[in-house]
């Protein structure tokens, strides 16, 4: 621990034992952070344990910033989100937020001891932080720093994973006038492994720089780690700003890859979208794709096609690189292939009808029915049959279409760029789910350091088993080799065009709006 970190606990050990407003008697010291400390208290006039975040209030900047946490917060009513109590000024210039004092675990805490977790709990977890955030984004509050330490896991009614959504201390309400100087001039406010890129790079931002960071969340729960993990702070905002997310087969072993349902993989890629035009448009659209994403796999239906007109034009819905903004549809104009099964079914109908006029018809109506019956049949093809037996029809065959097509683009070495036209759709190994509506037969292959490859795929559309396709890249004469990343971790590479505010040593070091007991 660093000297500053030490000074900075002494002191606020100290306050233990006094009493804040008159009515609040701290308890113990729970944690510390840049911006200040919680404790847990006594609250005198209503018997009752509260969690007490307490800060000074020396800069303008820090304290105007918690006045709104104080006002947004206490304005908030859902069960998934942290319930306030009380805020205000004590008459030595420090600021205090009691809350409900909560008992239980941070999802960081989850993730590292349990992770990658199943399906189902995460969309679970994910479900309740979609709906908490729903209730701020109505009321034009954007949390900002959406990330699992913000994120409370509490045991109601036998349910372990009782989610609370913690400290929008630093969201923008987005519907009225926001000064800008509360968060200084270029300054960033959130932590860099969950930020959007529009965040990143000191855009305007709404409610669909959340969906991004819980797409990130969502993908650490799933694989076990953060989509991107930079050497530096400047590294890893580049990666968020630039880089598609990596594809789950590159962080999970077969096994763990075989109980990822094939569209959840999909949801959270659009959800990481580099364009908030090509995420789910709000939390409630991204709850529902997850939990009907999972509802597809336990019961053995195909996953679902999001509706596209959700998002924009240039959204693919597949797990292929959904991040690139600006894309074009690639499967557009190819005709269903499911009248066949329609026209079969036609003739079951046709059939079954000519049946019961046959059998239930009138003694003087029988040679009438028999002339329809023969009209209806006229064109069925009937197999031979001996004078006196009785002729038993059968019904033409019916062509079964999958509803979706699961496809695997394989290649040695794997790292090519899959490309249909002028769009890139991921590197290989890629996963794609697809509908018949949506499928190619073409594609190209891609390496720096190897020919470009033209391929050809054979897809059988009656097959809803994944089908697998590999191709060997020949080397090109003269590979060009990317330089060597520099080896120490100075700021001397590519840069985004935005500064950073706050102590480099507290930004792992905040802790949560409400900690744990």
């Amino acid at each position: 621990m660093s000297q500053s970190r030490q000074n900075r606990r002494h002191l606020y050990e100290q306050l233990v034992g006094q009493t804040v407003a008159d009515r609040y008697e701290i308890v113990s010291l729970m944690g510390f952070g840049g911006m200040g400390a919680v404790y847990e208290a006594l609250q005198r006039n209503m018997n009752r344990h509260i969690a007490l975040k307490y800060i000074p209030s020396h800069d303008p900047v820090t304290a105007a910033r918690f006045e709104r946490e104080a006002l947004t917060v206490s304005q908030l009513r859902h069960p998934n989100t942290v319930t306030v109590f009380d805020y205000g000024q004590t008459d030595d210039g420090f600021l205090y937020l009691s809350m409900e004092l909560l008992s239980g675990r941070t999802l960081t805490e989850l993730i590292d001891e349990q992770s990658p977790l199943p399906p189902e709990r995460v969309v679970h977890i994910a479900s309740q932080i979609c709906r908490s955030l729903a209730e701020a984004h109505e009321m034009g509050i954007v949390h900002r720093d959406i990330k699992p330490d913000n994120v409370i896991l509490i045991e109601v009614d036998g349910d372990p994973d009782v989610t609370k959504v913690l400290d929008f201390g630093i969201a923008k309400a987005v519907s009225n006038e926001d000064n800008e100087t509360l968060t200084g001039d270029g300054r960033i406010i959130g932590t860099p492994r969950y930020m959007s890129p529009e965040q990143i790079q000191s855009d305007d931002i709404d409610h669909r720089s959340d969906i991004y960071s819980l797409g990130c969340m969502i993908f650490e729960m799933l694989c076990g780690a953060p989509p991107f993990e930079g050497r530096n702070t400047t590294a890893l905002m580049i990666s968020h700003a630039q880089d598609p997310p990596p594809p789950f087969a590159e962080r999970l072993s077969d096994q763990k890859l075989e109980q990822i349902p094939y569209g959840l993989e999909r949801v959270v890629r659009r959800a990481m979208a580099k364009s908030p035009h090509d995420r789910p448009q709000n939390t409630d659209e991204l709850r529902v794709e997850l939990e009907e994403a999972l509802d597809a796999h336990q019961s053995g239906r195909p996953a679902p096609n999001f509706d596209a007109s959700k998002t924009s034009p240039g959204h693919l819905d597949s797990s292929a690189d959904l991040s690139n903004e600006g894309n074009s549809s690639i499967f557009d104009g190819i005709n269903p292939l499911l009248p066949a099964a329609i026209i079969g079914a036609a003739f079951v109908v046709l059939l079954m009808m000519g049946a019961i006029l046959f059998f239930s018809g009138e003694p003087d109506d029988e040679a009438a029915e028999e002339d329809a019956l023969a009209a209806q049949m006229e064109e069925v093809p009937q197999p031979p049959a001996a004078p006196d037996e009785e002729v038993e029809l059968q019904p033409p065959k019916i062509v079964s279409v999958s509803d979706t097509i699961h496809l695997r683009i394989e290649s040695e070495p794997s790292g090519a760029d899959v490309i249909e036209g002028d769009e890139t759709l991921g590197e290989t190994p890629l996963n794609l789910s697809l509908t018949p509506e949506e499928l190619v037969d073409s594609l190209t292959l891609s390496k720096r350091g190897y020919r470009n490859k033209d391929v050809e795929l054979d897809v059988a559309v009656d097959d809803s088993a994944e089908q697998t396709f590999s191709f060997e890249l020949r080397s090109a004469r003269a590979a060009r080799r990317r330089p060597p990343p520099p080896e120490d971790d100075e700021d001397d590479g590519p840069s985004i065009p935005l500064l950073f505010g706050g102590d480099d040593d507290d930004d792992d070091d905040d802790v949560p709006l409400i900690p744990t007991l």
